[in-house]
């Protein structure tokens, strides 16, 4: 054993099965001109404190790769918002969705209706109006998209909200669907996996090929970052 000599390993026993999420750099040219570059970096991510919580979801992924499918969708669609979370966190809010015009004119017709509706309904109002400086993944997605961020696309958004909030809420469930609605679902899946896959990425730090499942071809991973975009989201 030598002293001058660091050995790290990032190893996790998983059984082999016929599933799997989809690989960011797939099978080809990208992972095999790009994957010791890769693996350099995820080693190091990893071992970091931020880098135990982004497995920690990839894990609750993996675990049910063999499971049914809608119980696949649910679980990455979560798991994309809990890391879309960790990305933008610490971010300046650019586009939370509402201006502070919009926020007075709701105030204003909630004071002005208040004889008129009832008091349960107009509690539902303020509370939702309070909630309009929380940071939603979905806001977070949509300024991306407007500041260029991990090349995130109104596609990919649609995909996650299509993907997300059925699955979330059992609207997934009774008979499958017809061969067309069902292809659908699985093409909006693969988007998913695909904004899983940017995220993870840009967290790790990779620049370079890899595997866009979004269009089914390699492409450059060189996309403007959170910390550095500075266009206004429209």
């Amino acid at each position: 054993m030598r002293t001058d000599r660091e050995m790290r390993d990032l190893y996790r026993y998983r059984e082999a099965t016929g599933n799997s999420l989809r690989p960011p750099l797939g099978e080809a040219t990208a992972y095999l001109d790009n994957v010791e570059a890769l693996l350099g970096k995820a080693v190091d991510f990893f071992l970091t404190e931020e880098g135990q919580e982004v497995a920690e979801h990839l894990d609750l992924c993996w675990d049910t790769v063999d499971n049914d499918f809608r119980t696949s969708v649910a679980l990455v669609s979560i798991c994309v918002e809990s890391l879309l979370r960790l990305a933008s966190k610490g971010l300046p809010e650019k586009y939370p969705g509402y201006t502070p015009a919009d926020r007075n004119a709701l105030l204003s017709w909630v004071e002005s209706e208040e004889g008129s509706l009832t008091k349960r309904f107009l509690n539902r109002v303020r509370g939702f109006i309070n909630t309009l400086g929380q940071r939603r993944p979905i806001d977070v997605l949509w300024a991306w998209h407007g500041e260029g961020v991990l090349d995130v696309t109104p596609e990919d958004i649609h995909a996650w909200e299509k993907s997300r909030h059925p699955s979330a809420h059992g609207a997934f469930g009774g008979q499958l669907p017809e061969v067309a609605q069902l292809q659908r679902r699985v093409d909006r899946f693969h988007r998913v996996q695909n904004l899983m896959n940017l995220i993870v990425l840009h967290l790790i730090g990779y620049r370079g090929p890899y595997m866009d499942y979004a269009r089914w071809s390699e492409a450059e991973f060189q996309p403007a970052r959170p910390d550095t975009a500075t266009a206004a989201a429209s």
